[in-house]
This record gives structure tokens, sequence and C-alpha cells, in this order.
């Protein structure tokens, strides 16, 4: 046989065999052969007139032969407010994928909701995949949730009230000017964007409730951000003119809580402050009140205190910081040559402890001493308990290294059963701060040290 017919006939045989060998891809499935990762994918909250993070799902398919998908489309195609990339296209729409047995693609999805002509504040926009691979059909649902807020930043040159039918996102920095009171009421909630802040040269009053709090924290909704510090600047009570009255306020994720300056005021009741880069709160020659406040997990001291006038009543400072090792105490206070004086600290019936051995530090002993400096009835983490009996700026504390909440992992700061906390409070001070954190009523024989009372055999479950 010439050469020339056993190429031919090789070649022919090579042909049959690759082609005896390709996959059959002719099936088209059953009711039971397409599944998904999640049959509804429930995006984060977003705000209106912003994307969204981007969110994967997984189209698989569940059966034992390779497939082809005829179809795989975005319902809402080009109207949608959802963009879609699948299997790596962009396209709202894609034809004719081939799916090997057990294997999968992706979908990935994020929306951009559009800003509402209306006022509605909160709206759930849906839309859904359709998959189709013959007379078979198949749906994901795609849902997320749409805030309607009110962007702000600038100044605010005269009074100015926030209600709670809004939402307000900071997106800059905001100035509150020194003729302009601004007033927060119950129930609103306040996102704050990357590098915005308060700058307070005039009046921020907040007007929480313990069932309707004001609620200022970084413009992430996603839960894996809830306890990043770090996420915006921080309230900011500018030298000589600037006043703050928080009452029933939670302030979170930024990298300081409340900065008061020289000569300034403020007074905080029922304030809640967390997660913060730096300090929870600085008092730097001001005059500052804080009652019934719970101050926790900041990667430097809660409460720094630069001379001036500082009053605390039933306060819980509890720092176990996850992010960083923390090297400042829970409260310290400073003083010396070159820093303000110190007119008057007080601190009674409240709590400071965390992870370091000492939770109070004087840096600088010159100009504190005990005819302007009290702590009383207080729970203190400090590993010299010789200092407690000794230093007079020290009266009728007590020392520990576990203070005992419910749950601290779990941010549950009510003291458990068992807390050296029940009954050390000094029930003088109860008249002037009848009602906790949590607005019960404290108990007037035996009063529990720090922001909330423990007045039942159980503790409540609340988070704070």
């Amino acid at each position: 046989m010439p050469s020339i017919d056993r190429h031919f006939f090789f070649l022919l045989a090579l042909t049959f065999f690759i082609l005896g060998c390709e996959k059959d891809y002719s099936y088209r499935g059953d009711v039971n052969s397409i599944t998904f990762s999640a049959d509804t994918l429930q995006l984060d909250t977003v705000f209106c007139g912003a994307p969204s993070t981007t969110v994967k799902a997984l189209i698989y398919n569940a059966s034992d032969k390779d497939m082809t998908i005829d179809r795989i489309a975005l319902r809402g195609g080009l109207d949608s407010q959802y963009n879609v990339n699948i299997n790596g296209s962009n396209s709202t729409e894609v034809t004719s994928l081939r799916l090997q047995a057990k294997d999968s693609l992706f979908v990935f999805v994020n929306i951009f909701p559009k800003v509402p002509d209306s006022n509605q504040l909160m709206e759930i926009i849906d839309d859904h995949i359709d998959v189709t691979a013959g007379d078979n059909e198949w749906t994901m649902v795609l849902r997320a949730t749409a805030l309607n807020v009110t962007r702000l930043k600038g100044k605010i040159l005269c009074d100015n009230t926030w209600t709670s039918d809004k939402r307000y996102l900071v997106t800059e920095e905001l100035t509150i000017d020194s003729a302009a009171t601004l007033t927060i009421q119950k129930g609103v909630r306040v996102y704050m964007g990357e590098k915005s802040g308060f700058n307070i040269f005039g009046k921020l009053i907040t007007e929480g409730t313990t069932d309707e709090r004001v609620i200022i924290s970084g413009a992430r909704l996603e839960k894996r951000y809830h306890n990043i510090p770090g996420r915006w600047e921080g309230l900011f009570v500018r030298m000589g003119s600037g006043s703050i009255e928080l009452q029933n306020t939670d302030i979170s994720n930024g990298n300081y809580g409340v900065k008061i300056d020289s000569l300034s005021c403020a007074s905080l009741d029922g304030v809640i402050i967390r997660d913060a880069l730096h300090q929870a709160c600085v008092s730097y020659a001001a005059t500052t009140t804080l009652t019934n406040c719970l101050f926790y997990n900041c990667g430097s001291s809660l409460l720094s205190i630069y001379g001036g006038t500082v009053n605390l009543k039933h306060c819980t400072l509890c720092n176990y910081f996850p992010w960083v090792t923390r090297k400042e105490a829970s409260l310290a206070i400073y003083s010396g040559e070159n820093l303000p004086k110190t007119n008057n600290i007080a601190i009674y019936n409240s709590v400071i402890t965390g992870n370091l051995s000492d939770e109070v530090k004087f840096e600088g002993e010159d100009g504190i001493d005990s005819t302007n400096c009290l702590l009383s009835h207080c729970f203190l983490k400090i590993s010299n308990k010789k200092l407690l009996a000794e230093d007079g700026r020290f009266k009728n504390c007590i020392t520990g290294t576990d203070a005992k909440f419910v749950n601290r992992q779990e941010y549950n700061y009510f003291p458990a059963q068992d807390s050296p906390l029940i009954g050390a409070a000094d029930s003088l001070i109860i008249t002037s701060v009848p009602f906790d954190l949590a607005g019960r009523e404290r108990n007037l024989e035996k009063p529990t040290i720090g922001a909330l009372e423990v007045t039942k055999e159980k503790s409540p479950s609340n988070k704070y």
C-alpha cells in the first residue's frame, strides 16, 4: 500500500477516535439538575445613589451528566438596578453554556440603587437570575435593602434639627458654626463616611432615649465592619465656644470618640463609645461630665484627662481592644508644667478595667493630689493593692482582675450574679443618678458599681 494511503487511514482513524471521545453536552437536565449556593442572595444594606460591594453566587450542575444551559439571564435586564457578571461575561444574559457534571460557575452581583423621587426611607429591591435548559427553569432571588439618606458636608451656619424620619450620611467634614446649634432627635441614625467628622464650634445636642437611641457610626454597613475602628474621624469640640450635650447616644468606629478642647463644655449621659482606633474620650482643660457612660474596646485610653474639671458617676470603662497591643491605661490622667491645671477630678461608683495589669495611670504627679482628685467606691484593675490603702486619692475602692460581666465577649456588660460590683457602690451618689444606662431604677440600698445596675435575680441578656 502506498505511503500516502497509510497516512490517510491513520488520520481518519484519529479523527474518529477524537470524535468518539468528545463529551456529550446534549443533556438539558431535569428539575433537580441545577442548584444555587443560595436560593436568595441577600446583599448588604446599601445607600441609594451608591454602589454596594460585589458578592458572588454559584450555579451548580448537581447531576451526574454534562449538560448545556441554554440561557442564564438577569430578569430585569438593562433596566435592573443590579449589575451581574455571569461566568466572566458582563452581559445581563448569556446563552449556550456548557457545564460539566458536579461542576459550577460563578455569578458576581452588586447593586446601584437609584435615589427615589419620594421621601421613602427604605426600600427592598428584588430581581432574579433565571436559568433555562430545555423545558426546565430555575430561579435565584436577588434582594437588597436600600436606604435613602440625606447627604451632608460643609458648614451648619444656623440652628438645625435632624429628625427620625430621615437617615443622614456625613460625607466629609461637617462644621457647626459658633452661632449654630445642631439638635439630633431620638432614633436618628447618622452614618459617617471615611475622613468625615464633626467640628463643633457651636453646640451639638442629641436627644436619644433608652428605647430610641441616637446612633453615630461608620458608613460601611456590612456586618464585618461592625467593630472595625478608624472608619471616620470623630467628634471634636473646639476651643472656647464649642459644647455638646449627648443623651443616650452610641458612637462607634471612629479614630476617636469625643475630643473636648480647652475651655469647652461636654455633658455625656447614657453614652456608649466603642471601637475607636485611639481614645474614646479626651478632655483637655475642659469641663466634662460623664454619667451612665459605657466605653469599651479602643486602641488607647478610654478616657484621657489633661487638666480642667472632670466628673464621672456610674460609668463603665472596659478595654479589651482586639486589634493591636494597647499600651495606654483605660483611665490616663496627665499633669505637668506644660499641661493644663487640674481643677477637680471626681470619679464615683465607676468600673475601670481591661487586659492590662494597671488600668489607672497618673502621668506626672505634679498638680494632682487628694485635694483635687478623688476616685470613690470604684472597681479598679490596679496591680499595687497597697496604693488603694495609702493614696488619699482613692476612697473605698476595690480591685481585682475580673469585674465579672455577663458576657464580655458578646459585649454584655451587665454584672453577673457573682460580680464584685453588686452592692459596692456609694448609695449617696445614686440620688443624682437614680436610673442606669438601660433606664432601670437603681437599687437604693445596695447599688451596683458601673453604668448597669443589677436589680433582678437574673441579669438581663441585653448587649451593650
